[in-house]
């Protein structure tokens, strides 16, 4: 190796560490490495107004003294986290016993191609009654790529010519940039996220709010504190 190629490759690896270098001492001042700070940016502001629950896909019971209302994207890995292991144990501990309603509202995000047409096919099967169970297929499939929403559709017993209509319609596009615009005035960019609260009849009182499919013991915790805030 000639002089000069050494004192090349040494320029480079000198120049190399001090980025590293560079790099760790902006993690340290701005915070960038720390997880603390990350959960921190990604909390979300109670709105200071109540939401509607109009046009949203509802689970529980409307007399629940308390609903969470989630802004979801059937491409989102932690959505479908959501869907497939918290899900379940909210259903048995508080739709069922009528303590909780449950509200689903559409996010899709634009990196996601095929999420706005999954958001068409579930509000489609919502007008035939079959939503949550739309819902759960479309969760079932880590393979987005690969939805076949007419082979879906068949599967769930819809009315074939009703589905294709409806995904055609723009009604169902405007039914979700409705949602994309609600997200967008709560300052929700990502997904899933939850608001949490006191229900009044159509109406949710949010007393909390968070970000991420959460682990069920700490969802858990969350909706029996607000239970207790709300006075049940």
């Amino acid at each position: 190796m000639t002089e000069s190629r050494r004192t090349l490759l040494d320029t480079i690896a000198n120049v190399a560490i001090i980025g590293v270098a560079l790099l760790i001492g902006w993690s340290l001042i701005f915070g960038i490495n720390d997880p603390g700070q990350r959960a921190r940016s990604s909390r979300l502001s109670v709105p200071n107004r109540p939401l509607t629950l109009q046009g949203a896909s509802t689970k529980g019971s409307a007399s629940a003294p308390i609903a969470m209302v989630e802004f979801a994207d059937f491409e989102c890995p932690a959505c479908r986290t959501f869907a497939r292991d918290v899900m379940p144990s909210l259903e048995r501990a508080y739709l069922s016993t009528g303590k909780l309603l449950f509200a689903f509202r559409h996010l899709p995000l634009d990196m996601h191609r095929n999420a706005r047409a999954a958001a068409v096919a579930s509000i489609c099967a919502g007008k035939q009654k079959r939503f949550w169970e739309m819902h759960d297929q479309l969760y079932a499939n880590e393979r987005t790529q690969q939805w076949d929403f007419g082979t879906l559709a068949q599967s769930l017993s819809l009315v074939e010519t009703e589905f294709t209509s409806c995904s055609e319609d723009e009604s169902s596009r405007t039914a979700l940039d409705k949602d994309v615009a609600m997200a967008k005035e709560l300052g929700i960019t990502g997904t899933p996220a939850f608001l949490i609260g006191r229900l009044q009849g159509e109406e949710v009182h949010v007393m909390e709010a968070r970000t991420g499919a959460g682990k069920v013991e700490d969802v858990m915790a969350q909706v029996d504190r607000v239970l207790k805030a709300a006075g049940r």
